[in-house]
């Protein structure tokens, strides 16, 4: 029936020939995904309950009723998908579970700095990020979690809204910019440290816009049109919007004494066009496990700075002045050319540069180009791309002197 439907709204919109329409619908098949679900015997409850927490200022957490979720995250079987029940209705939904050699100190140093963008750390996930209000007072910065962690008796809950913008959908191209509210939880689970984010959508996201991933997506190489629509072939037209969101990330420290954490990210997602949502339980888990693999290679990272370093580097790059800026930004952006591989085409900026390029720099905001230049900075530390020479600062993290 959902088919059916596509159909006649191509048909009609673009009145195309059979075997055009044909064509479109095979591309829609890159919008399908299994629904297959781990059986484990056993059904997860409480995320009504955090449900309610993240969208009601009133609603006090329970630990206890979330008992489920953190026996099972915190288990041996963590990395296979769970029954569970509550949520988002009438969305898909995905598990990902998994493990990483780092303890919850670790993790709230860069991911709950102000001073570190959250695509310094999730590159393959986050475009741009920031708190727009945190709830009791305190402005748009999170206080210092790394501290209170030795003081931790009943759990630390800060509530807020927070504005994302996503990285290229590997099925669409399509990137969205939305608010969430969203809602941190620092406490003890059997002794140990844990941390849980929470995160529902508050409205509909902006219109998608069409994203391109340059190469291998793992090479963590994206260029941002601007322009609406998807990159995908006959559907460029298309406007679409995540409609809904609702995400819990549980994070827990291990009993063994080591710097181990159990993961495990639960998501549930509408998102579409024409008020039809299009998202299987595939393309979350295929995204979930994308946003795994960058995280982990980070939090485990030897190489990677310090978070002080870190964040010393994000503030330079965040403080140049706009016409080293835009010059740095320029360099980045012609380093990419050659790298599209995209079925659709490439971007016309990449093809052309000159005035193309000058005037596309010109509509960026000082945060998209320097957020771009921090994921650049991070790609040479993970060794994503070692013959790119647009670094803005030495490769070394200690050194953070602009050039």
């Amino acid at each position: 029936m959902e088919t059916f439907f596509i159909l006649m709204m191509l048909t009609e919109k673009s009145k195309l020939p059979v075997g055009a329409v044909l064509i479109l619908l095979f591309s829609l098949c890159l919008y399908s995904g299994s629904d297959a679900v781990a059986e484990t015997g056993q059904t997860l409850s409480g995320f009504d309950h955090l449900f309610r927490l993240v969208t009601s200022d009133n609603v006090r957490f329970d630990p206890g009723q979330i008992k489920d979720i953190l026996d099972y995250v915190g288990s041996n079987e963590n990395q296979a998908e769970p029954l569970y029940q509550g949520g988002l209705d009438h969305a898909a939904t995905a598990y990902c579970g998994f493990d990483v050699k780092a303890d919850i100190e670790r993790l709230t140093q860069y991911c709950f700095n102000p001073d570190i963008p959250s695509c310094a750390i999730m590159p393959s996930m986050i475009r741009l990020s920031s708190w727009r209000d945190i709830h009791g007072g305190v402005g748009t910065n999170l206080p210092p979690l790394w501290n209170r962690l030795a003081h931790i008796t009943d759990p630390i809950v800060t509530r807020g809204v927070y504005y994302m913008q996503n990285t290229p959908d590997p099925n669409t191209g399509a990137y969205y910019g939305y608010d969430s509210y969203r809602t941190v939880i620092l406490m003890k689970y059997k002794g140990q440290n844990a941390l849980i984010s929470i995160l529902k959508q508050k409205d509909v996201s902006d219109v998608g816009k069409k994203g391109f991933i340059l190469g291998d997506d793992k090479d963590l190489d994206y260029f941002y049109s601007g322009e609406k629509g998807l990159n995908m072939i006959g559907l460029s037209w298309v406007k679409s919007y995540l409609y809904d969101s609702f995400s819990v990330s549980v994070y827990l420290e291990d009993s063994s004494g080591e710097k181990n954490m159990k993961c495990g990210i639960f998501k549930w997602l509408k998102a579409g066009w024409a008020g039809k949502n299009m998202i299987r339980k595939g393309h979350i888990h295929k995204g979930l496990l994308r946003f795994s693999d960058v995280f982990k290679t980070v939090m485990e990272s030897r190489d990677f700075p310090s978070p002080v370093q870190l964040a010393d580097i994000c503030r330079a790059y965040r403080s140049l002045p706009s016409a080293e800026l835009k010059k740095k930004m320029e360099d980045h952006i012609l380093s990419l050319q050659g790298k599209c591989t995209c079925i659709s085409g490439c971007p016309k900026v990449l093809k052309s540069g000159g005035g193309d390029l000058e005037h596309y720099i010109d509509t960026m905001s000082p945060m998209e180009m320097s957020s771009a230049l921090i994921v650049d900075y991070v790609k040479h530390i993970l060794a994503k791309d070692g013959n790119s020479g647009t670094m803005a600062f030495h490769p070394s993290p200690d050194e953070a002197t602009v050039f």
